[in-house]
């Protein structure tokens, strides 16, 4: 059962609130024994004719936002494990995979106590959209805030 080939369970899907996004996959027969592993191979879901109307590789920030973000995450990150790699290793990685997946890195966020929006954060950080970032990704260099950019846009609100 579980791992064994041809074996298979009644299992549901359902939005979870739980961190704002996600959800839960809810076992729906009486064959779990709670020493099983398993690993789903696909999730087939029906989504709303609207939804197919945004594509999901609009970014809705500048660069300069994703700077300022990025880097408020890895110093928020630095200031409790002392570096990016520590953070990696003690408060993300357990396993040292070396990749994670967005629960871990929700998980990791919420351990770690920030207070951002993660499912934002996750989509800047996780540029290849693999669905998982490695700790190149995670500790991505951004570079420097562009003000005059910045001070562009605020003269031409002031207007």
């Amino acid at each position: 059962c579980g791992k064994r080939a041809g074996s298979y369970h009644l299992m549901v899907v359902r939005p979870s609130n739980a961190r704002g996004v996600g959800g839960d996959v809810v076992w729906c027969d009486n064959k779990f024994q709670c020493m099983e592993e398993i690993s789903l191979s696909g999730v087939i879901y029906e989504v709303s004719p609207e939804a197919l109307e945004h594509s999901l590789e609009e970014r809705g920030w500048t660069k300069n936002r994703q700077k300022i973000i990025v880097a408020e995450f890895q110093h928020k990150l630095i200031a409790k494990f002392g570096d990016l790699p520590s953070a990696w290793r003690k408060g993300f990685d357990g396993d040292r995979s070396g990749l994670i997946n967005f629960t871990r890195f929700s998980d990791g966020c919420r351990a770690a106590g920030y207070n951002g929006n993660v499912s934002r954060l996750w989509d800047m950080l996780d540029v290849d959209r693999s669905g998982e970032i490695s700790l190149n990704e995670f500790g991505v260099e951004l570079g420097e805030v562009d003000v005059d950019s910045l001070l562009q846009v605020e003269s031409r609100t002031s207007e």
